[in-house]
């Protein structure tokens, strides 16, 4: 899985620089907690993005979360902007049988102002598990994605 990242972060670093939160950008980079998971965030909107993961828990794990970025909710450091987050989508887990779930997060986004578009997020939240018994697990983690244009 090292191996993974690395290539997507090499791959995202030989890009050109891009302009942050505009649609059309796409972001690559590490989600480091519960999942451990390689990440990708493309904007439809300088608002709306799609989240895609792909990790390991217990098992292999992937997500797809609609992300809403609340640009004005919280007070804006000098250094870059930062926005309060609340995505929710499917999650699966392939165990010996598929385990499903509805994954809903809330976190924070900051944007500090480098020479590359980059992000280093927090997210927090409750995956309601609807197959293998009604369990909720606690999903979260930190990570960073760096930016460029398709």
């Amino acid at each position: 899985m090292t191996r993974g990242y690395l290539a997507v972060l090499l791959l995202a670093a030989c890009c050109a620089p891009a302009r942050a939160q505009q649609k059309g950008q796409l972001g690559l980079g590490p989600l480091i907690g519960y999942p451990m998971a390689a990440t990708a965030k493309y904007f439809l909107s300088e608002r709306d993005a799609v989240d895609l993961g792909a990790g390991k828990s217990d098992d292999v794990t992937f997500h797809a979360d609609y992300v809403w970025h609340g640009w004005k909710v919280l007070p804006q450091p000098s250094r870059g902007p930062l926005a309060l987050t609340l995505a929710a989508g499917p999650r699966v887990e392939l165990q010996t049988h598929a385990d499903f779930g509805i994954r809903t997060m809330a976190g924070l986004s900051y944007w500090p102002k480098l020479k590359r578009a980059a992000e280093f997020f927090i997210e927090l939240g409750p995956t309601f598990r609807l197959t293998n018994g009604e369990r909720v697990r606690v999903d979260g983690g930190v990570g960073f994605r760096l930016y460029f244009t398709p």
